[in-house]
């Protein structure tokens, strides 16, 4: 019943999505194409909230149209190394589909709460200097959960540099992403 702020995304079955951001009063303004089928998902800003994925419905069907999010569960958990430390900065996520929780991040004890809906999803996780990993099948219920995450494998350093066709010329701010098999120790 509160104004939310956040972002309002109609994913359209075909063609564009229409995509918003709230005022502080939870108003928003976007246009659709009125016969067209759009499924909307709301992201509120709030990390206390979870996202909501609502019903499909023709574009002309949310003239005017409230939208409610139910709040979620909350998802708490913690994440450490092969050796029992904390890993704090580690980024958590989980996603049904189109649908994400809110995010969570590790505090320095290694504790992390996100919200999400009840659904099963699939967690992804990730630290600075740590490999990406993710998990499927994690089922959150109406009550929460609680997950907990040891990464029981080792790193490697690795470093390198970018440079220009000619071999030679460094390229400034370039991204760099190592992708590997499955890390099924973690």
């Amino acid at each position: 019943g509160a104004a939310t702020t956040g972002e309002v995304r109609l994913i359209a079955d075909d063609g564009p999505d229409a995509v918003a951001l709230t005022d502080g009063s939870g108003n928003f303004s976007l246009a659709v194409e009125a016969t067209g089928d759009y499924t909307p998902l709301l992201i509120p800003t709030a990390t206390t909230l979870a996202p909501h994925l609502g019903a499909k419905a023709k574009g002309a069907a949310f003239v005017g149209a409230s939208f409610d999010l139910p709040g979620g569960a909350a998802v708490s958990g913690s994440i450490v190394d092969g050796a029992a430390t904390a890993i704090a900065g580690a980024r958590v996520v989980l996603r049904a589909g189109a649908l994400p929780s809110g995010p969570g991040t590790s505090n320095a004890a290694g504790a992390f709460t996100l919200y999400a809906e009840p659904n099963s999803y699939t967690m992804s996780f990730g630290a600075d200097d740590w490999p990406q990993g993710s998990i499927g099948g994690v089922v959150v219920p109406a009550g929460g959960a609680s997950v907990s995450i040891a990464y029981t494998i080792a790193r490697v350093a690795v470093g390198g540099s970018v440079v220009g066709d000619d071999g030679t010329t460094p390229v400034a701010g370039a991204r760099v992403t190592l992708t590997a098999r499955p890390l099924a120790n973690v």
